[in-house]
């Protein structure tokens, strides 16, 4: 490991137990949570499935116009 990882971890491990439980936490989360470009290949995927569904006429589109009237009538 490089040694700025190894004083890290030193001085992390020198944290008393909560703020190591937080720091922990705030890692792990950090690894959980995509990335921009992880985020923008999700879309990606959602809109083709969605664009093939649509192809298929799996779907049945709605006028915009008409779907916003529908929301503020609710």
């Amino acid at each position: 490991m490089t040694s700025s990882f190894e004083k890290i971890a030193t001085a992390a491990l020198e944290l008393p137990v909560k703020g190591r439980a937080k720091l922990a936490e705030k890692l792990l989360r950090s690894l959980d949570a995509p990335n921009e470009a992880e985020i923008e290949r999700l879309w990606v995927d959602e809109a083709e499935k969605r664009y093939q569904k649509n192809r298929q006429g799996k779907t049945k589109l709605v006028d915009g116009a008409r779907a916003l009237a529908r929301l503020k009538a609710r």
